[in-house]
């Protein structure tokens, strides 16, 4: 049963993974694509859903909210079916902290700066204990 239950949330977090990655990449798409003169290789994606962006709430509640959802969906399924270690607990953590930030972005106002420094802090904490951590030889 563990094993079925193990197989199930596996292939829940590939397909959340997956469709993380094709909503994202249609959001840059789509968002582009409407935002004129907007350039992919020298603005940030944040710029789509800015406020004053010419679909800056489309983009943030249809391209962002959903994106987050779906990297929250696959950070708890794949956390719950990967083998358990410091490790991989602090990896997914690090990943739901990230995608706490496409949700709360258009939620309550958030900055993305504000959750990138967040997971900035958070890899710099999981550096330290890992820094600090006996090696096992």
């Amino acid at each position: 049963m563990a094993e079925l239950k193990g197989n199930v949330l596996g292939k829940v977090a590939m397909i959340a993974a997956l469709l993380a990655a094709a909503w994202e990449v249609a959001m840059l798409a789509i968002g582009g694509a409407t935002f004129p003169g907007y350039n992919h290789l020298s603005q940030f994606i944040s710029e789509l859903g800015a406020t004053g962006a010419p679909r800056g709430f489309e983009v943030s509640w249809y391209g962002f909210v959903p994106i987050g959802i779906l990297m929250i969906a696959f950070s708890i399924s794949a956390w719950l079916a990967a083998p358990r270690s410091v490790l991989a607990t602090l990896g997914f953590v690090g990943i739901f902290l990230y995608a706490v930030g496409f949700i709360g972005t258009p939620l309550v106002g958030l900055s993305q700066r504000v959750i990138e420094a967040s997971v900035i802090g958070w890899i710099v904490a999981c550096g330290i204990y890992l820094g600090t951590r006996p090696r096992v030889v």
